[in-house]
This record gives C-alpha cells, structure tokens and sequence, in this order.
C-alpha cells in the first residue's frame, strides 16, 4: 500500500545533527544518465555498458585459467588462495574512495581510470619473470576492475528506475552467460596454440577497444550537463584535486585505510606461506597477524569514535532493509569464495576432463547464476516486491551445498555435481535483490554509499574465504598427501599440491595419481561442509528485511520530483 511504502521511506530520513532531513528534498535524485540522454544515446550507453560487462567477465574466465597454468610453471600454484585474498583486501580499500569519486568526478573519468589501469596490468602479467611481478600486476588488475565493476553498478542505477531496477541489474550481468561459455574454449585454445603469456597480452588491445561505446556515451552525457549549465567546474585544477582531497578525507580515507591494511596483514600471511599452518607459526607470519588484527581493532574505534562519515553511516546500519540483505550478501560471499579458488585445480586432478570441460564445470555456478539474475529481475519487476524471492533464493543456496556434498565426485557422479552447480547458481543470483532492497529502503543519493557498502562485505568475505581455503590447501592436503601418496613419492607431497602440472602427471589409474584423487576428495569435503554452513547463515540472515513495493517507491520519488520541478518553475501571470 502507498502508506505502507511512504512510511518505510520516510523511517530512513534521520537527522544528520541535530536537524532532520527534509524528506521531500531528499527524494528527489540529482542529474542522472537517464535525464540527459536521448533514447539512441541511451541504447549506446546500455551497449557500452554490457560490452564493458562483457570484457570484464571474459578476462575473469581466461585469464583464470591462465593463473592456474602461470602459477604451476612458477611452482606456486598454492598461492591461488593468497590471490582470491589479496582481490578482497584491494576491494575493501578502494570502495569509500570510489564512492566519493563517484560523486566528485564524472564517470567518463573514473572509467577510462580503470580501462588504463586493466591495460597496464595485463602488461605486467603477460611479460612477468616471477611471481613477484605476476601479484603485483594481478593487484593493479584487481584495482581497475573493481573500480569498473563498481561503475557498472552506478551507470546501471543511472541509467533505469527503481521498479526496473533488478531487472537492469539482470541485464548488465547477462553477458557473463555468453563470456562464460565462449571464455571457456578461448582459454583451452590460447593454452594449446600460444601460451598462458600470449593468452593475457591479447586482452591489453581488447580492453581498451571493447569500452570506447560506453566511454563514447558518458562523453555525450557529460557534454549535455556542460551545456546545460548543471556542471561546477572549480576555477583551477589545483583547487580541484585540493577538494577531492578533502572529500576523500571526509568521507573515511583513513577508514578504507586501516581496513584495508587490517585485513591485508591479517588474511594474507597463512594462504603466502607455502608450508602452511605449520610453518604459519613462525614469528614472521605471527607478528603481521598480531598486528593487523590490532588494526583492525583500531579501525572499529576509528569508526565509531572519529570518522565524520563512516565506511557504514548509522543511519543506513540501523536500516534492517540495509543490515539483513548485506550480512546474507557476506555470508553467502563467503561460501562462494571459499569454494571457488581450487575448484578447477579440483575438478582436473580428479577427473579426466579438457580444459574447457573442466572450465565449463568451474563456471557452472556463475553462468546460472547470470540467467537467474535476469529470470529474478524479471520477476520483481512483475511483483514488485523482492522479499520473499530473496528468502527462496538464500533456500535454495543451501540445496545446493548439500547437493555438492552428496555429488562430489567429477568422475563418477559429474550430473549430481553439475546439477548441485546449477542449484547453487540459481541461489546465487537473488544476491542482486540485496541492492534492490537496499536502495528502495534509502535516498536515491545513497546509491554510490550502498553500492561500496555491498562491494565491501562482498570482498570482506572473499578475503576472509580466501585466506581459511589457502590456509586448509596448505594443510590439509599435504597431510593427506603424505598419508595416502605410496611410500617411494611421499616426498613428493608439497610439489603435488603447488603444480597441477605436476599433479596430472601421474597417469590416471595408477596407485600414485589413485592417492593424489583420494587426497584431494578428503580434502575438499571440508571445503563443501564450509559452503553449507555459510550458506545456512545466509538464509536465515535473509529474512531480516520489510516486504517492500518497489512500485511505490518509484511512485513516491516521481512526485516528489514533480512538486519540486514546479516549485522552481515560476508560474506565468
């Protein structure tokens, strides 16, 4: 009902001081894409927007898979985890940047940003001489796609409203189905005809010419708002980047910080030391623990205490539509990312699968989980309200692991296996409800403020489930490795688990590659048991929100906007 929803609008407007937000102002969203562009520069922005997408998941595939081969011939292949931690950490510490960028600098900036820092990344990986360069490359190309993948999350909230919401966000993910299944096969073709090297340098020529489309379109928007006369431009660029500087420190600089630095020295030392927990006890991989769960500790107080706009404003916390759906969207993170980053590795030691089919298992889960975005997107903007959709989907997550844990087999029970992958995928893909809960439940303003919120918990989790993987990959396995390999290669252990080369090359069926498979099947039960438990928490986390109308909400905005509109207009005599 129109009170219902006008109430569960207004219960988000608190007092920023001491003096109360004037709810009808504050309904009304400032200058966007949709109100400047024309409906073929619309259809241009939307094509840039999903090439980009496209680009972006396509690389993620390939370059994947490249990772795997990379990390073997430099004998590191244990370090896969220490990436998926390291993606995390950068996440947590650029998303309050981006969000006050995003506000600051016009997107055609921050995009062509991150086209160049993606570009120059693939540079540094495509010709690395050691794992050194390798990391500090993957870095950079994690800096610029999670700056690309937030814009994508901007652009697509500028560019459609809230009843449609979903369904556009369905939509800019929809071409992780196309790149997911072609990335596959590209992947095993460059491996077979060129090399992993070959197979990354190519992406330095695609990248920039996949975004010129969608940079194309925010030039034209940005010229229009020029034109219009709705653009402030500071009188010097050096008063220019004096303010950013100053809304950086503002809006929490030194929060993205010490979160940041926290998680890097907490996570990252069990998944980096090749020996594992054991040799993790060592006084070098200790004090960085002790010291960044001392920070970590200094970043709570520096949040609660000090910061005059925090990563997490009060106002959005107390929220239950906010705090539900974005501790469901950490839980279920975490189960996704704790299974993901040795699941290839997984699935080619046990099975006798190519490397696109044992691709195409790997990507299973986030290609159904790309069609179930658009299915749901669908869905809510037939219902409207994307409550109970969410709860079924966080349901049927949990199925999923079960499912896994029942099938884990890729050998002899690869339908089961393939069909817990789908299970879960379509459980995947109601987490796009989180942001549709989450901005219908605040200000069209907090759209930049919750897309880094959910961006950060997101990777929280990645951090954290990258870390603990790494950390059971070190140990675990070889401790299963030496228990199972025959006696004359029990020493071979550590060279096992550190090269998927090394693993596979132990012919299928004989007593060695036998104890590599029972190994790696012991192994990774804990990594399913893992997935189930998270997943578990995620669904019932998602219960804690409002059954909101999204229709309502786009009801309420509009007229606000037109009383505003007519305010400012003078009527004629």
């Amino acid at each position: 009902m129109a009170s219902e929803t006008k109430q569960a609008v207004e219960s988000t407007v608190v007092a920023t001081s001491e003096k109360e937000v004037d709810n009808e102002h504050d309904l009304v969203a400032g200058i966007t894409l949709l109100d400047v562009l024309n409906k073929w520069q619309l259809v241009l922005a939307w094509i840039g927007l999903l090439l980009v997408s496209f680009t972006n998941y396509l690389d993620s595939v390939t370059v994947g898979t490249y990772f795997v081969y990379a990390l073997s011939e430099f004998e590191r292949l244990s370090v896969e985890g220490a990436l998926s931690a390291i993606f995390g950490v950068i996440a947590l510490g650029i998303q309050g940047v981006l969000a006050t960028l995003a506000g600051e600098i016009h997107s055609f900036t921050i995009v062509a940003a991150s086209v160049c820092l993606i570009t120059l990344a693939f540079i540094l990986e495509a010709s690395a001489p050691g794992i050194g360069t390798l990391i500090a490359g993957f870095s950079i190309y994690a800096v610029g796609l999670m700056t690309s993948k937030f814009m994508i999350y901007v652009l697509t909230a500028e560019l459609s409203n809230m009843r449609h919401r979903s369904l556009s966000l369905g939509a800019a993910n929809l071409p992780a189905m196309i790149s997911q299944l072609g990335g596959a096969k590209m992947a095993e073709s460059v491996l077979k005809r060129l090399s992993w090297r070959w197979g990354i340098a190519l992406w330095c020529i695609m990248i920039p010419v996949a975004s010129i489309p969608l940079l194309a379109a925010l030039f034209i928007g940005r010229r229009k708002v020029h034109q219009k006369g709705m653009l402030e431009i500071p009188a010097s660029r050096k008063r220019r980047v004096l303010g950013i500087w100053a809304k950086l420190l503002e809006q929490d600089l030194i929060g993205c910080v010490l979160l940041a630095a926290g998680c890097a020295l907490l996570f990252l030392p069990i998944p980096l030391e090749h020996g594992g927990v054991e040799r993790y006890a060592s006084a070098h991989c200790v004090a960085p623990t002790v010291i960044g769960f001392c920070v970590l500790i200094a970043f709570g107080i520096w949040e609660a205490k000090f910061a005059l706009n925090p990563l997490f404003p009060k106002r959005l916390i107390r929220n239950k539509n906010v705090l539900g759906p974005c501790l469901a969207s950490l839980c279920g993170g975490f189960s996704l990312s704790f299974l993901l980053p040795y699941f290839y590795v997984y699935v080619m030691v046990t099975s006798q699968l190519s490397i696109s089919s044992a691709t195409y298992i790997t990507l299973t889960l986030t290609l159904t989980n790309a069609f179930a975005q658009l299915c749901y997107g669908a869905l809510v903007s037939w219902m409207q309200r994307p409550k109970w959709l969410f709860v079924a989907n966080m349901g049927l997550l949990v199925l999923g692991g079960g499912l896994q844990l029942a099938f884990p087999d890729p050998h002899s029970q690869l339908a089961g296996l393939v069909a817990a992958q789908i299970v879960s995928g379509f459980g995947f893909g109601g987490f796009m409800n989180v942001l549709v809960l989450a901005q219908a439940s605040t200000l069209p303003q907090d759209v930049p403020v919750l897309s880094a919120a959910y961006i950060i918990l997101a990777n929280f989790s990645t951090s954290v489930a990258g870390a603990v993987a790494g950390g059971m990959w070190t140990t675990i396995l070889v401790k299963n490795l030496e228990q199972y390999l025959p006696s004359e290669i029990k020493d071979q252990a550590r060279a096992i688990m550190g090269s998927l080369t090394v693993a596979q090359s132990y012919e299928w069926g004989s007593p060695e590659r036998e104890a590599i498979i029972l190994a790696h099947k012991k192994t990774f039960r804990h990594f399913f048991v893992g997935f189930i438990v998270t997943a578990s928490m995620a669904f019932l986390l998602s219960f804690i929100c409002d059954d909101i109308h999204v229709g309502k909400i786009d009801e309420e905005r509009s007229a606000a906007k037109r009383k505003a509109e007519e305010k400012e207009i003078p009527h004629a005599p």
